[in-house]
C-alpha cells in the first residue's frame, strides 16, 4: 500500500521542523527524496537519516510533538490532527559506523527542497546503484521487482543530474559500496545505451 505524496511531504515537513528545533542534523533519503525531486514513483514511508541514536531521536520527537506515535510493533508514525493522514517513518542513524553504513549528514551533499533537506541526487544515485548492481542478477521475483524499481530511480536521477549539470559524488560512500557502484555503472552502460550517454556527462 502506497502513501499519497502530499501526505509524505506533510509528514516529512513536520518531522524536519521538529528535528531542526531540537538541533538534530538530518536528511531525507530513499523514495520520498525522489518524490521531492519530481519523480512519479510510489513509496509507503519516509526514510530519514539523523545524527543521533535512533531511540534517542524517537524519544525526543515524542516529547516535543503530539503528531508522532511509537506503536507496539515499534513502528514510528506521523498522524495529522484529524487522523486522516498517517505516514510511517524509517529513522536511520547516519554515518559509516551505523549498521547500514549510511552517509554522514554533516559531510554528505545536501539539497533543500521545499524546506526539507534531502541527500543530494549526486550521492543518492550511488545508494541506489550499489543495491541494483547485485539485485539485478537475482531470479527471485521480489528481488527482480526491487531491481526494476531501483533502475527506474537510477534513470530518473541520471536525467536530473544531466539537466542540472551535476556530477556523481563518490566522496561520501564506503569502499564496499563504491565497488558495487562501479560494477553497477559498468553493467548499466553495457545494457542501456541511454544510460551510457548520460553517464558520459556525469561520470567521465
Amino acid at each position: 500500500m502506497y502513501t499519497p505524496k502530499e501526505h509524505l511531504f506533510e509528514a516529512a515537513t513536520e518531522l524536519s521542523a521538529v528535528l531542526s528545533k531540537l538541533d538534530i542534523a538530518h536528511a531525507v533519503t530513499g523514495g520520498t527524496a525522489l518524490l521531492l525531486l519530481g519523480s512519479d514513483r510510489s513509496t509507503r514511508d519516509v526514510d530519514i537519516l539523523v545524527d543521533a541514536p535512533c531511540t534517542k531521536v524517537r524519544s525526543l520527537v515524542l516529547e516535543n510533538s503530539d503528531r508522532f506515535t511509537e506503536n507496539e510493533d515499534l513502528s514510528f508514525v506521523y498522524a495529522n490532527e484529524a487522523g486522516d493522514v498517517v505516514v510511517p517513518f524509517g529513522i536511520l542513524q547516519h554515518g559509516q559506523q551505523s549498521a547500514l553504513r549510511m552517509p554522514d549528514v554533516h559531510t554528505a551533499p545536501i539539497l533543500v527542497v521545499d524546506n526539507i533537506p534531502i541527500i543530494h541526487p549526486s550521492l543518492l544515485i550511488c545508494l541506489k546503484m550499489s543495491r541494483w548492481s547485485w539485485m539485478s542478477d537475482s531470479s527471485r521475483p521480489a528481488s527482480a521487482l526491487k531491481a526494476q524499481g531501483d533502475l527506474t530511480d537510477i534513470m530518473f536521477l541520471l536525467r536530473w543530474l544531466v539537466e542540472k549539470g551535476e556530477r556523481i559524488n563518490f566522496h561520501d560512500i564506503d569502499e564496499d559500496r563504491l565497488e558495487k557502484c562501479m560494477r553497477g555503472f559498468q553493467k548499466l552502460r553495457a545494457k542501456y545505451p541511454e544510460a551510457d550517454e548520460m553517464l558520459k556527462a556525469v561520470l567521465d
